[in-house]
């Protein structure tokens, strides 16, 4: 080491599995649910450099587990139960009692889990990487837990009801990240019917009803019932009660959004078909009224299953940051290493990093939010570039109220090329998004060179 050189690890390190996992170790407590046999199952990940094959069955045991806390947390805390405990202490004999995983859905959840696993080895056509979405889904996971501990904090987190725990908010996080992408298979597959469709024209008319799959009409009550939870709010009625009303907007949009097959609302109409926790989600449709405590369980329920379905649903803009539904998005996004594309299974080049993340400024209340994301070279292109950032420019794009909108955020890709996006809400009316290729403003919009 020189001499005078500080050995104090760097402020914005680069983000790896061990980072992680060590960081959500040493936050744990703050966290107030999660069980000692999960902490356990954390434990032993902490000693791994990646989130990798080797640890394929440790995941899945984790990601149930996780999921099991969450639901506990949440129903403890629902002040209806005879389970309600009103001084949570995660290390008390209480937080080990029996929670039978068959009463909450879980059996039929990882049944629908086990079937996603072996449908994306189809998928890559290599049983090696088929479970890619297991480790995916946990690290999106440990990214929001450390954006949420590492300058931001959970109570930051804008929730629209009062009176939602530190602890129920780190369990509706858990819940939306491990289970934001269960709809995937439904969306990868109507993608895959269009590109069967479009390569079997060519030899006129042939039959493809059997690559098709629709919803039945015994669906359409989940359906229903999904769009209404999804696209509603809890309002106060004056009289101590609360009442359900849907907002126009988001009906549309999410309904939309079910045409497209988006694997978000389609995670959304997995969750109510599976887990009991959503199966009792009270809605108003009689407008007689809720009592409060329906109303902030209602709106817990909805919030989780809102985040899920918006991640998918660009139709859906943002005037804050300081939500689920956004920092599943960062989260999401910045999920990079580790997954290969199929191009890079198709070449072989699967071992190592593809690519660096850097957090360098979080701070959601205030609606700041800087990142950088290092990819090899030849990784990435400027096709892929532009589209992720037009999808980001319309997340914040020009909308009703957005004269409150407060952000300010910047996103760098860097490869064979700099590529920036920066988007700041304190300059004039449509000017607020800026583009730029190797320090150079361009018009986000126009075509590559690429194509």
């Amino acid at each position: 080491m020189i001499a005078g050189a500080s050995s104090a690890p760097p402020k914005h390190p680069e983000l790896s599995d061990p980072l992680l996992i060590g960081h959500v170790l040493s936050v744990a407590d703050d966290l107030g649910f999660l069980t000692e046999p999960t902490m356990r199952q954390l434990t032993a990940l902490g000693g791994v450099t990646a989130l990798d094959l080797g640890t394929c069955e440790k995941i899945d045991q984790l990601w149930r587990d996780l999921i099991v806390d969450s639901i506990h947390a949440l129903k403890v805390r629902d002040r209806r139960e005879k389970a309600c405990i009103r001084k949570w202490d995660p290390h008390a004999p209480d937080n080990g009692r029996v929670r039978n995983q068959n009463t909450f859905g879980i059996t039929e959840l990882m049944d629908y889990f086990r079937g996603f696993v072996e449908y994306e080895s189809a998928l890559y056509a290599s049983e090696t990487h088929y479970r890619d979405h297991v480790t995916h889904a946990l690290r999106v996971w440990l990214i929001g837990a450390y954006i949420l501990t590492h300058d931001s904090k959970v109570d930051d987190l804008d929730i629209g009801f009062t009176r939602v725990s530190p602890t129920e908010r780190w369990a509706m996080w858990t819940l939306v990240s491990l289970c934001h992408d269960l709809g995937y298979p439904l969306e990868k597959t109507h993608k895959l019917n269009d590109a069967m469709n479009s390569m079997l024209a060519h030899f006129g008319n042939i039959s493809t009803s059997q690559y098709h799959y629709a919803f039945q009409a015994q669906h359409h009550r989940l359906i229903e019932t999904a769009l209404d939870v999804i696209s509603s709010k809890a309002v106060g009625l004056g009289n101590g009660k609360f009442t359900t009303r849907i907002q126009a907007k988001y009906l549309s949009k999410f309904a939309h959004s079910l045409e497209e097959f988006q694997h978000g609302v389609v995670s959304v109409l997995v969750l109510l078909k599976t887990l009991v926790y959503f199966l009792e989600t009270d809605y108003d449709h009689s407008q007689s009224g809720l009592k409060r405590e329906d109303a902030r369980q209602f709106h817990i329920r909805r919030e989780i299953l809102r985040a899920i379905a918006s991640h998918t649903c660009t139709d859906i803009y943002h005037l804050e940051m300081n939500n689920l539904s956004f920092l599943l998005i960062l989260a999401d996004e910045l999920q990079e290493w580790g997954r290969p594309a199929f191009r890079q299974l198709k070449l072989g080049r699967v071992g190592g990093l593809q690519a660096g993340v850097t957090i360098n400024a979080n701070d959601l209340k205030k609606g700041v939010f800087e990142a950088t994301v290092r990819y090899e070279p030849g990784a990435i292109d400027e096709k892929d570039v532009r589209r992720r950032f037009c999808e980001f420019g319309k997340l914040m794009r020009a909308a009703i109220e957005d004269n409150n909108r407060r952000i300010s955020f910047k996103w760098t890709v860097l490869s064979d090329r700099k590529y920036v996006f920066v988007y700041d809400s304190n300059k004039e009316p449509f000017q607020e998004l800026t583009y730029l290729i190797d320090g150079k403003t361009t018009d986000l919009y126009a075509e590559s060179d690429e194509g």
